[in-house]
């Protein structure tokens, strides 16, 4: 796990590429469709899974991976009910903007976006923090840990195609995330 800013956590080899084939594979099947939200600064495909084993395992590996990080606990956290998958084919994009907080469940409204990354994109598409200088590139299994209240942007894809998982979290406020 790499710390890149107080807000901002990368996570190495969070989801074997096995499940990241299977979770391509199965947002194909339910069909990824022209993003619902697209306006003139996003432009990419999306779809939505009920998969609950899925969204265990996800909290599971956060749980995990923030143990690595003093400060950081996420065992309590919640999770957004339904997984969302984009896909990116090459010249999508999404502009810099804020994600917007969520309610998750009584009294839990998310604070963080985690995003996983699904597969190998050929060139860019990286995930970039304009006001913190921080560029992700795109890696098989790797997760992004964000709070929502920083600007990001999904860089154009040049060449390939590129999938990722997102979801809120809400981490209760008795714990530090």
């Amino acid at each position: 796990m790499q710390i890149l800013t107080n807000a901002i956590w990368r996570f190495d080899a969070f989801l074997p590429p096995n499940l990241c084939a299977a979770v391509i594979e199965r947002a194909q099947r339910a069909g990824l469709r022209r993003a619902e939200a697209r306006h003139d600064g996003r432009h990419n495909e999306e779809t939505f899974l009920d998969w609950p084993t899925l969204r265990a395992t996800v909290l599971r590996r956060l749980g995990a991976q923030a143990r690595e990080c003093r400060g950081l606990t996420l065992e309590a956290s919640v999770l957004a009910p339904r997984i969302e998958c984009y896909r990116y084919q090459a010249g999508d994009f999404i502009e810099a903007h804020r994600d917007a907080p969520r309610p998750l469940g009584p009294g839990a409204w998310s604070n963080l976006t985690l995003v996983v990354y699904l597969d190998r994109c050929a060139s860019g598409g990286e995930t970039v923090f304009p006001d913190h200088g921080i560029r992700v590139r795109p890696a098989l299994g790797s997760a992004l840990l964000f709070s929502q209240t920083l600007r990001h942007a999904a860089q154009p894809v040049l060449r390939g195609t590129k999938h990722i998982l997102r979801t809120d979290l809400a981490c209760p406020p008795s714990q530090r995330c």
